[in-house]
């Protein structure tokens, strides 16, 4: 078929028998505006990003390119968020386990509540909390 006689639109292509018109589609409107740009197929979806970014700017370009995240800053934000997660997890443990002791020891009445409110670096309110808990 010769491409100017192609004249197929975009609801006409489906299934796999026309996988050929799909790319004399392609070739036809790839450089128009409205040309729909997903077809559900890898391959076409890679040619037609390929005329996208073949077409564009070269200042547009040099903008995305600007706003790009990179690998190493994404492996750097990853590596911050498991240190934060695991300094935040020390942290919650640590708590959880004075506020346990605090707790058997208000159980065994072993110090007054403002003593072991210090010891532990809870507030009377937390005490008093765990209190109520018994």
């Amino acid at each position: 078929m010769d491409l100017p006689n192609f004249v197929k639109e975009r609801g006409e292509l489906s299934g796999p028998e026309s996988r050929e018109d799909l790319w004399l589609y392609l070739l036809t409107h790839a450089g128009e505006r409205d040309c729909v740009w997903d077809f559900g197929d890898p391959l076409a979806s890679g040619a037609l990003e390929r005329i996208r970014v073949g077409s564009a700017q070269d200042e547009l370009l040099k903008e995305q390119a600007k706003e790009m995240v990179t690998q190493d800053e994404i492996d750097v934000r990853i590596a911050d968020g498991v240190l934060r997660g695991r300094e935040e997890g020390r942290a919650e443990g640590s708590l959880s386990a004075k506020r346990e002791i605090a707790t058997a020891m208000l159980r065994e009445n072993l110090l007054t509540e403002a003593e072991i409110a210090r010891h532990f670096g809870l507030s009377l309110a937390e005490i008093e909390s765990l209190k109520r808990t018994l």
